[in-house]
């Protein structure tokens, strides 16, 4: 990995390696750390040594390392922060979850992230912590463009600091310029559309929330074989007003 123009080396180095870490499938060993950071293993073992005494970064019983408990705190701080949103939103999740069969989430932005509040995957268990694979996803999923939507997409521009958009599939949107025009057709229909933007046969659904107030909350949506659209299982307005009633009950228990 390159060091980033107007960074302190070390700072970034550690971030990278706690990066690695993140990202990888399982425990990771020392050596593969050094190796993905473009690090030599003294310097990298260096810091890995300092990571894992302040508790960021934790060993298994081979010496491979994962990420440490001063993790699961920070990671607990930032969900604290919508623990009003997780209890209001449980029950619709599920409910909506096992009234259709299909993935049903509860994203809201945080800095500029797609951060996931509740999930439950067709009939499964409600997850309403853990890994958040979505925060870079603002840009390809029906949860995150209603984000945009709602706060415009010069926010956006200057939530992504200019950074290229990644390019899931090639229906992926990838420019201001697009998600403009994708901005005006969910103004126009009321609800976020995706087809294959994140992945290959994989569509999405999405409404806005918003309190008693009025003030946006965040966005509940659900995610289906893309199939369901081209053989008219799923009609979008349909689908869409029923993501609005249940949205109505989130609205109705939303405490702030």
């Amino acid at each position: 990995m390159e060091q980033r123009k107007g960074l302190i080396q070390s700072v970034d180095r550690a971030l990278d390696i706690l990066e690695v870490v993140r990202d990888s499938a399982g425990p990771v060993r020392s050596t593969d750390i050094a190796a993905k950071v473009n690090l030599g293993l003294p310097t990298a073992h260096n810091i890995i040594r300092s990571l894992y005494a302040r508790g960021y970064l934790a060993q298994d019983e081979n010496n491979r390392y994962l990420p440490g408990p001063e993790c699961f705190k920070m990671s607990g701080a930032v969900g604290g922060v919508f623990d009003g949103l997780k209890r209001a939103v449980a029950i619709p999740v599920r409910t909506l979850a096992e009234e259709t069969g299909d993935t049903t989430f509860f994203g809201a932005e945080y800095f500029g992230s797609l951060y996931c509040v509740a999930l439950q995957v067709g009939g499964g268990q409600l997850v309403v912590s853990g890994r958040q694979d979505w925060l870079e996803l603002l840009h390809c999923t029906a949860a995150g463009k209603i984000i945009i939507a709602e706060k415009g997409v010069k926010w956006f521009a200057a939530a992504t600091k200019a950074k290229n958009l990644r390019a899931y599939n090639p229906k992926t949107i990838t420019t201001m310029e697009g998600m403009a025009l994708e901005v005006e057709k969910i103004k126009n229909s009321g609800h976020a559309l995706c087809v294959d933007e994140c992945g290959e046969g994989v569509a999405a659904l999405g409404v806005a929330v918003r309190d008693k107030n009025g003030k946006f909350l965040g966005s509940l949506a659900q995610s289906f074989p893309t199939l369901y659209l081209d053989n008219g299982k799923i009609k979008p307005a349909e689908r869409a007003e029923l993501l609005r009633r249940h949205a109505a009950t989130i609205t109705e228990a939303y405490r702030a």
